[in-house]
């Protein structure tokens, strides 16, 4: 997994997509 932090303003949107499409394309 990359950890990037230059979101700073709200990397968990970004984390929750990732996660949110790897599910999508695990089924």
């Amino acid at each position: 997994m990359l950890l990037r932090r230059r979101n700073g303003p709200c990397p968990f949107p970004l984390l929750l997509l990732l996660l949110a499409h790897c599910i999508c394309i695990w089924p």
